[in-house]
């Protein structure tokens, strides 16, 4: 009898052990935070209603693969950014609950998720369900962190991210800032005519200065690259004489494979690093940086210029350089 009874105080005695030992590793397991949104899942999102105090109200529509942004209550709608859509789409899903800072609705406005202050961001199926609501306040202790609670629940929390300036962006910001978007290796002519001159032909041998002399093969290469992927800075409205695109003071055009082309016209100056311009067969008036404009107009020396060698890793002491010319830039308006 008295084995049986040591027997089961070694039993206890073990067991108590194995617990205090599996139960505080347990315990230090990490726990995951909760969601903020929880279930919110990006793909079922077919609509996002944008509203900034300082912006009104951006509505993003869902089309297709794309996404079209307009502003409420207009029937004027462009291609968006789907990129940035996106990116904010994951910002919210990955909102967690892991730090909260108050629960004091009379502290809204401190941390600027009240109405008056706050970004409100509703979230819709393609049914009209609402999937996430939240408002978006100022930035955190650092700018990495942004103060966020969801509509309707007086908690705020304080989570990872740069949310606001993402969430209250304009309608142009918005906007996709494409303006060409093709296989440069299609491309087998390239002309500009106006107010500087180059034409470019596309042979079995390379790429041709027209009747003149051949060009260097990977320069003219990534002028196509440029061209085919040209991007803007922004949008301007109005009509086009305003912005000097009525009569194009240059045109750019690149002839592809299959009898297609892409034509670029430039305006006026926008400004000191800026200038208008627009496709010939759309009248978007985009804002373009002058530095790339430009660069779609080298000259012949600048395409065959050679490649500088690498620099050494150290070289010897000399003397003051001699002054080096800089290739002739293409005229601007």
């Amino acid at each position: 009898m008295r084995r049986l009874g040591l027997f089961a105080l070694i039993f206890i005695v073990l067991a108590a052990l194995y617990w205090l030992l599996e139960g505080s590793a347990l315990r230090r397991v990490p726990q995951e935070p909760g969601r903020l949104l929880s279930g919110f899942a990006p793909a079922e999102t077919a609509r996002l209603a944008l509203t900034s105090p300082d912006n009104g109200a951006v509505v993003l529509q869902r089309s297709g693969a794309a996404w079209q942004v307009s502003e409420q209550d207009t029937d004027a709608a462009y291609a968006a950014d789907s990129s940035a859509v996106q990116a904010l789409l994951d910002s919210l899903a990955a909102l967690t609950t892991a730090s909260m800072v108050s629960r004091n609705p009379g502290r809204h406005a401190l941390y600027e998720v009240d109405p008056a202050r706050g970004v409100r961001v509703e979230a819709r199926d393609r049914s009209g369900l609402v999937l996430a609501d939240v408002v978006i306040g100022k930035n955190g202790p650092n700018i990495f962190s942004t103060y966020v609670r969801a509509a309707g629940s007086d908690t705020v929390y304080l989570v990872d991210g740069i949310l606001q300036t993402a969430a209250s962006r304009t309608l142009n910001q918005w906007r996709d800032k494409t303006v060409f978007k093709f296989d440069p290796a299609l491309v087998h002519a390239y002309t500009v005519s106006g107010s500087c001159s180059l034409s470019l032909r596309k042979n079995a041998d390379g790429w041709q200065a027209g009747a003149g002399p051949a060009v260097n093969g990977e320069a003219a290469a990534r002028l196509m690259r440029a061209f085919a992927n040209l991007s803007a800075a922004g949008f301007a409205h109005g009509p086009l004489e305003e912005f000097g695109l009525a009569s194009p003071s240059r045109t750019v055009t690149a002839e592809r494979a299959g009898g297609t082309s892409a034509t670029l016209l430039l305006g006026k100056d926008a400004n000191a690093f800026q200038q208008y311009a627009k496709t010939a067969d759309a009248d978007t008036v985009y804002i373009i940086e002058k530095h790339l404009l430009d660069s779609l107009c080298p000259t012949i020396e600048q395409l065959n210029a050679p490649v500088p060698d690498a620099l050494p890793d150290a070289a010897p002491a000399a003397g003051p350089s001699e002054p080096q010319s800089r290739p002739p830039a293409c005229p601007t308006p």
